[in-house]
């Protein structure tokens, strides 16, 4: 067991401090900065006694800072990615370059290459280590596997698991050694993919033909999913590792709480410091304790490359290893006027030529379309409650298709799109899956379901949550969700009182036992997308047997043209149009109070 005490400096940046015991030998004292660094490479303040990891997490197709293209204006870029690398290796050569997991879908140039952009832009910079998270599996598994196989990086994870062998699809952990101060050191990379690949990613491409899945990624019980990590963090240490860094695509909030990276922390030990992606979230750095109540640095980048996270294991101190972590958000004048630097811009401005041709006009909207918070765009409001971005996609799948209800959720809907003219390739940017659409017969008792199914996280983030249209409800966020999924994430049932309540089908209730057409993408009524089981061998209304369905951005371009190609004040309030009412403790509160 480590043993660790804490010492509190009365200084601008408290540390804890730890000796550990590995082995029967003493390991230098470990020092975990309670303050990071934001800034530019330059604030992070390196030297050659130091261990750097550069890493990046849900880059999601943010190859540049031109939003028309990657989804983001505030990226670095491929470009200042390996700008900062180049910088680091001036002042050490003991260098790490890490990536998360979710590079390669989310944007124009991810989407109409099936990833290859993406990849040929990580080659070129030369990453050391991935991990998968669940939108590397979006073009298949045979075409992620090609990937990895032919990638100079290596990939691990040590829950991703073929079910027919029972073996690890890649390797659970990797020991790397280094040499800072006259000295080795060895640090042990354990990959961790989120038990939600699954479902959010298509469930069908971890299946065989016969609907058995093939993939899993141990977590069977939640117990499971934390002695797969322990076993991995254990076998690094019996290789050698003198300090364990996670590598995780898990999240930290709005994800299925058990497999959070909080709570892979508080029931494992041995863990120095966890990387971590998938929930787009940003921190800097935070110290949480383990399962023995030792500390561990936790640290996340985002999304879209606006920041670049940066890990120092800085042995300057003989018997001492303080670990620090930063982030870059900002570029120098050097860096981007650095060979480097060109050298990437280029490629990557080549790679945005192909695309030209979608800079199609296809119609005007009067008011920003939004799925952020316009006070605090961090916050994803599609996830968690109406927008009129939600509204306007569902309206088109509803009314275009002649069905009673339609769905979408949340997490499919990816940029806002602001005033004025609207060009194809902003629909491609807020639907960048190339989705198909169609119609298909339920019951309400399904609809109900779904809804649900969908609720369960609010008020926090889910990439399941339903934006409705022909359709209204109301969720009691002061219930507990009674869902019940199987260890994959897919939805059994509802196993006590539904939190969602008052659903109204037009002017009337819904009747569960009604049969209803709903238009919904083909990622949730044949392949379960975000575990949504219910609709699964539902009949299909259109497209008709033999035709094709519609790729849902086309299918939106025709309910511009419809509205005579102008999105006006219908869409007017960024919350939408009282599809959905949320109910609070703060509103229960008051409503008791009345």
């Amino acid at each position: 067991m480590k043993q660790r005490t804490m010492l509190y400096l009365f200084t601008l940046s408290a540390v804890m401090v730890s000796a550990t015991v590995y082995a029967g030998e003493t390991k230098p004292e470990i020092q975990i900065a309670a303050e990071s660094t934001t800034g530019s490479l330059k604030d992070m303040e390196l030297n050659d006694n130091q261990i750097v990891l550069l890493f990046d997490s849900d880059v999601h197709g943010g190859i540049s800072s031109d939003e028309n293209y990657s989804g983001s204006s505030a990226s670095l870029g491929y470009a200042g990615l390996a700008a900062v690398k180049a910088e680091v290796g001036e002042t050490t050569d003991q260098l790490t370059v890490i990536d998360l997991g979710d590079a390669i879908q989310g944007s124009v140039v991810t989407t109409e290459s099936d990833g290859q952009d993406a990849m040929d832009l990580m080659e070129k910079i030369g990453y050391d280590i991935c991990i998968p998270g669940n939108h590397e599996f979006d073009y298949g598994m045979d075409t992620f596997l090609s990937y990895a196989q032919n990638a100079s990086a290596d990939f691990l994870s040590c829950n991703f698991v073929s079910t027919e062998t029972g073996e690890t699809v890649f390797d659970a952990y990797k020991v790397v050694p280094y040499e800072v101060n006259e000295r080795e050191i060895k640090i042990g990379y354990v990959g961790i993919c989120t038990p939600e690949t699954i479902t959010k990613s298509t469930p069908t491409y971890f299946q065989n033909e016969d609907g058995e899945f093939i993939y899993g990624f141990s977590a069977q019980t939640n117990e499971q999913l934390y002695e797969t990590v322990q076993n991995a963090v254990d076998a690094a240490v019996s290789d050698g590792a003198d300090y364990v860094v996670a590598l995780a695509h898990l999240g930290d909030s709005g994800v299925e709480e058990a497999w959070s990276s909080r709570n892979v922390i508080k029931n494992t030990e041995g863990i120095d410091v966890i990387l971590d992606g998938h929930a787009h979230d940003t921190i800097a750095g935070e110290v949480i304790n383990d399962k023995n109540g030792d500390e561990v640095l936790l640290t996340a980048v985002g999304t879209k490359l606006e920041n670049i996270g940066v890990v120092k294991f800085d042995a300057s101190q003989d018997n001492e290893m303080t670990i620090s972590s930063g982030l870059v958000n900002e570029l120098t004048e050097d860096e981007i006027s650095s060979e480097v630097y060109k050298e990437l811009d280029t490629m990557v401005k080549d790679i945005e030529k192909k695309y030209e041709y979608l800079f199609v006009k296809v119609g005007n909207t009067e008011h920003a379309l939004v799925i952020n918070d316009p006070d605090n765009p961090e916050i994803r409001l599609v996830r968690n409650e109406e927008t009129n971005m939600g509204d306007f996609i569902t309206d088109a799948y509803r009314i275009q298709t002649g069905a009673d209800i339609a769905f979408m959720n949340g997490g499919s809907i990816r940029a806002d799109i602001g005033a004025g003219e609207i060009k194809y390739m902003d629909l491609i940017t807020v639907l960048p899956w190339n989705s198909e659409a169609g119609v298909i017969e339920v019951t309400g008792q399904q609809i109900l379901d779904c809804l649900e199914m969908g609720a369960r996280l609010a008020p926090e983030e889910c990439g399941g949550f339903i934006q409705p249209s022909g359709l209204t409800y109301t969720i009691d966020t002061t219930m507990k969700s009674s869902v019940n999924v199987n260890s994959e994430g897919e939805f059994v049932s509802v196993d006590g009182e539904y939190r969602v309540k008052d659903v109204m089908v037009g002017e009337e209730p819904l009747d569960k036992d009604k049969t209803y057409t709903l238009a919904i993408n083909r990622y949730y009524s044949e392949e379960c997308g975000d575990g949504m089981t219910m609709f699964k061998g539902s009949k299909v209304i259109s497209p008709a047997e033999g035709e094709e369905w519609t790729i849902d951005h086309d299918l939106v371009i025709d309910y511009i043209a419809s509205l005579d190609d102008v999105i006006g004040d219908e869409y007017a309030q960024a919350h939408g149009q009282g599809r959905i009412t949320l109910i609070t403790e703060e509103k229960a509160d008051d409503t008791a109070e009345e």
